[in-house]
């Protein structure tokens, strides 16, 4: 199944998430949702994941984009406070370290993603997974749990 944003007013872009047919999955929306990032939620099982694009060229700041991040934590938290959260993204010039310090999530990531860089960035709630495999070829990651 693949779920889906569409980058709106905007040519191309957008992000996707596939999650195998065998698991229960669904669009999340934050109540506060704001069209301007590219920011996907899903609920799939017990587990809640984000992907999400940051461009480089972006039409809003790196504050109200982790502002908008952490208001989406906030509410999720709220309503499923023992869930477990992913968060898949290409931050581009966004600094992990700010990332990290507004959600207090951990970075799995540890290794180049794509040539010699990390470009690709999972953070987790919570310690869950036991590998994260980047395939570099496609310059994508996965994760196993």
């Amino acid at each position: 199944m693949v779920l889906r944003r569409d980058r709106e007013r905007r040519r191309g872009g957008g992000v996707a998430l596939y999650v195998r047919s065998s698991l229960q999955s669904s669009v999340w929306n934050f109540s506060g949702d704001n069209r301007t990032y590219e920011l996907l939620w899903a609920h799939i099982g017990h587990t809640f994941v984000g992907v999400l694009y940051h461009p480089p060229r972006s039409l809003y700041t790196a504050d109200s984009l982790l502002d908008h991040i952490e208001a989406c934590l906030n509410e999720l938290f709220c309503k499923y406070p023992a869930t477990s959260v992913v968060l898949a993204a290409y931050f581009n010039q966004l600094d992990d370290n700010s990332v990290i310090e507004r959600t207090g999530f951990v970075q799995l990531v540890q290794q180049a993603t794509c040539s010699q860089n990390i470009l690709h960035r999972i953070v987790v709630s919570g310690p869950r997974y036991k590998s994260v495999r980047i395939i570099t070829p496609y310059c994508t990651v996965t994760t196993k749990l």
